[in-house]
């Protein structure tokens, strides 16, 4: 076997040509694949992470009887609250992966500034917990909403009726006998909630104290968002939460972040499984190009073959020189190529890639998107190269060796 091995570094050094063109494609190979992967897999976590820290969370608990909305959906004036939220964030928080709770109240109805109208989506947050929750989307919400009638409101909505900073506006809310109940708020900033399109178009945020004296009394959460642990499971955890809740006599269920953004995460689902097929078409041409680079020059060498044999060298001995050296060549460009790739998707997440699509940054939270590499995306272009080369150093080597006869060493 040590032989086999030295033979093997000669012929590397000796066919330097061949090697240094063996090194080359498989080492881009290997880069592409790590490149490819790592961007893949950071545009599913940057958009999960979004739509979770964005406006989502992780979970959210609603009450039994409530129906399931979405951000784009209205928001009924008879909507279950969630009446006794503290001794059910009280066992929510008993849980290991819980950090936060923050308690939500929505509500819908028609803004009205000067002459012009608008429908209306009312968000009222826990403007202290809110920044634990979701720290994307309550960046600085704890200064902006200090109660007393201050608002936030969407930037596309305040383009759109021309509302500046400081001004006011009135928020009216239908009531049950279909009157209108309503408040003047001052405008204290704007916001685009990273990852939910179009909520921004009409939707307004304020302090839960300011809507629920909008709404009247005893009114309660319409919701309560929670906020994992990182690296928790949501679905054991979901399991874990609504069986505490349902032990403690809790008429609430739990939902996940997907249920909660309705259309949005169909549509990021959608996208998701489009950029893994292309990932998945990818990975198979380029193992493919690995695949025929090796068989061809395998086949090249059928006269190095047959002098070997000529020599004396068993078929075993010669199927093991190949090995051993493809073993040796292919490595070491999977490792190189694997380990460039890589650096440049670090390299490219210090600073970030810049977005100029207006529908990916909202997908993305932000205008640029961060590369992450794992050590999956690390692997997947080593194993891909190494598996794929070896068994296509194999096959014809073994073809080859067992057909060449000794004649045609002789004759050459």
């Amino acid at each position: 076997m040590l032989t086999a091995w030295r033979l093997a570094v000669r012929s590397i050094f000796a066919g330097w040509g061949r090697t240094a063109f063996v090194w080359l494609s498989l080492g881009l190979t290997s880069f592409f694949l790590v490149v490819s992967h790592c961007f893949v897999s950071s545009v599913e976590v940057n958009i999960e992470q979004s739509l979770t820290r964005g406006l989502c969370g992780d979970l959210e608990v609603v009450d039994s009887a409530a129906p399931d909305l979405s951000f784009l959906d209205e928001i009924p004036s008879d909507h279950p609250r969630i009446r006794i939220a503290d001794q059910v964030i009280a066992v929510i928080q008993r849980d290991v992966d819980v950090e936060a709770v923050s308690r939500r109240l929505g509500a819908s109805g028609l803004l009205l500034y000067q002459d012009a109208s608008a429908p209306l989506l009312i968000l009222g947050v826990d403007s202290k917990m809110e920044p634990k929750v979701l720290p994307r989307f309550a960046v600085g919400l704890a200064e902006s909403l200090g109660g007393g009638g201050r608002a936030l409101i969407g930037e596309s909505l305040a383009r759109r009726l021309g509302i500046q900073l400081g001004e006011r506006f009135t928020a009216l809310i239908p009531t049950d006998n279909g009157l209108f109940e309503g408040d003047d708020f001052q405008v204290a900033g704007f916001f685009s909630p990273s990852g939910v399109p179009l909520v921004d178009e009409f939707a307004v945020v304020m302090s839960i104290g300011d809507l629920e004296t909008l709404l009247g009394p005893d009114t309660g959460p319409t919701s309560l968002v929670v906020r994992l642990t990182s690296g928790a499971d949501a679905i054991r955890a979901t399991r874990r939460i609504q069986a505490a809740l349902n032990q403690n006599g809790f008429s609430v269920r739990v939902r996940g972040w997907r249920e909660r953004a309705g259309k949005i995460s169909q549509i990021v689902q959608v996208g998701q499984m489009g950029m893994r097929w292309a990932l998945v078409l990818l990975t198979f041409i380029l193992g493919l190009v690995v695949l025929n680079t090796v068989v061809l020059l395998v086949l090249e060498r059928s006269g190095e073959i047959s002098t070997m044999r000529a020599l004396g060298s068993s078929r075993l001995r010669v199927v093991r020189i190949l090995m051993v050296e493809a073993a040796l060549v292919h490595t070491f460009a999977a490792v190189a190529g694997s380990v460039a790739g890589a650096a440049l998707c670090w390299a490219l997440g210090r600073n970030g890639i810049p977005v100029g699509s207006k529908a990916m940054m909202y997908a993305l939270g932000g205008n640029r998107l961060f590369l992450r590499p794992t050590f999956e995306d690390l692997v997947i272009g080593f194993v891909l190269v190494v598996s794929v080369g070896l068994l296509a150093t194999f096959v014809p080597a073994v073809v080859v060796t067992y057909r060449t006869a000794l004649v045609d060493g002789d004759r050459r």
